[in-house]
């Protein structure tokens, strides 16, 4: 019996090993939508792997929501801004996409300045607070 239930342990522990090796080496690959298989595994060996996969998905859901807005604006496009609420350095990410998406409102009230200097409207200045190239542009 004894014999048994340490096989048992074993393979519990291979097959942890197994799925936790699948998911760094897909990681690694940038194939960040692979998830390890709880199923393979019982009570506190799935607990693990369960907990691999949910701190896969915390980074995950940031990481594609700063993708998409920079997405956004190399099209030219200026989002609203980034309003769901996270933690800790993930917010510092959401905070630096914020302060871009403030600066292209810099871009874009320039933009509409320049229209009417173009046809000799001189009546508008730009009256935001900008910084950098922005600033220099106002």
């Amino acid at each position: 019996v004894l014999i048994n239930n340490l096989m048992s342990v074993r393979s519990s522990i291979d097959t942890l090993l197994e799925e936790s090796e699948k998911l760094s080496a897909a990681t690694a690959d940038g194939n960040l939508s692979y998830r390890a298989d709880t199923g393979k595994l019982n009570g506190s060996y799935s607990n693990i792997i369960q907990g691999f996969n949910n701190s896969l998905n915390y980074v995950v859901g940031p990481l594609m929501t700063a993708a998409s807005y920079i997405e956004e604006i190399g099209k030219g496009e200026i989002p609203d801004k980034i309003t769901a609420e996270h933690k800790g350095d993930f917010d510092d990410i959401k905070k630096s996409i914020n302060s871009c998406i403030d600066g292209l409102g810099g871009l874009k009230e320039g933009s509409l300045i320049l229209k009417k200097m173009s046809n000799n409207d001189y009546s508008e200045q730009v009256h935001g607070s900008y910084h950098g190239i922005f600033a220099e542009m106002k």
